[in-house]
């Protein structure tokens, strides 16, 4: 259980959950994503062809795990995983931000930000992987990653460790 720590640093009270599946979102490979049929309700812009949408939805979960463990502190890792897949909040915050991403997705193919040439053709200059790396999701999908302290108490991509919550995590 995460409980509350002895730290005025952190005074949020969170239970673990073992994560699991609705008619939002699923858990699968260690990730939520979000179910076909959610993303077919709340957006009109869904692909003809269901495994397309399937492949695009898996695609938003792995690059927003990879963008919020790119820019949190690397020791942090399996804290962050534990505070989005095992308690409440985190499935309410994850569940914001991949809707987030979907919908720029499905608005202007986002995603594909990954597949682009690293080297900038109409100069022939190599683009800087960061910049590329820091640009895997939307800029609306950011902010509300930058602002999870608004469910966890702390922001999950704080560069420095938490020291405060790794004694809280049973």
């Amino acid at each position: 259980m995460l409980e509350k720590a002895h730290s005025f640093f952190y005074p949020f009270i969170m239970k673990t959950i073992t994560p699991y599946d609705d008619d939002k979102m699923t858990f699968h490979s260690g990730r939520y994503q979000l179910t076909l049929q959610v993303v077919k309700d709340e957006f009109e812009n869904t692909f003809q062809d269901d495994q397309i949408l399937k492949k695009r939805i898996r695609k938003n979960s792995r690059k927003v795990y990879d963008f919020i463990f790119y820019r949190g502190y690397s020791g942090n890792k399996d804290i962050i995983e534990k505070l989005i897949n095992h308690t409440d909040e985190g499935r309410k915050f994850i569940f914001e931000v991949l809707m987030s991403q979907m919908e720029a997705d499905l608005e202007s193919g986002y995603n594909d930000l990954s597949m682009t040439s690293p080297v900038n053709v109409s100069n022939g200059q190599v683009i800087d992987r960061e910049i590329l790396a820091n640009n895997q999701v939307s800029i609306d999908t950011e902010q509300l990653i930058e602002n999870s302290a608004t469910y966890f108490g702390v922001s999950i991509v704080y560069r420095a460790p938490f020291p405060w919550i790794m004694r809280t995590i049973k």
